[in-house]
């Protein structure tokens, strides 16, 4: 069973995520520059996802952050380094 899909239940038509909470999972908060519109924000979330061990990725054009939800294994490096293939800056890294 993959953890990569969130769970998501409706009630009274409204959408409610919830995050699945596994030994060894934590949640990140990246800052990025160069996120100017809701488009910026799908292409860092596609490239954040397709990293194996990042299971929710949320982006925010307007506070330029992005929160993640990552296993262990994941290293800063490797999400910074999705962030800047993606065409984005992380702030503070090479």
């Amino acid at each position: 069973m993959s953890t990569r899909a969130p769970l998501a239940a409706v009630v009274g038509g409204t959408v409610f995520w919830l995050e699945r909470h596994f030994s060894g999972m934590e949640r990140q908060t990246i800052s990025v520059s160069g996120m100017s519109c809701d488009g910026c924000e799908r292409t860092v979330e596609s490239a954040l996802t397709n990293l194996e061990s990042v299971s929710r990725v949320e982006a925010d054009h307007e506070n330029e952050t992005v929160e993640v939800v990552v296993d262990e294994g994941v290293t800063e490096d490797d999400l910074h380094a999705a962030v800047r293939e993606a065409g984005y800056e992380v702030p503070g890294t090479a």
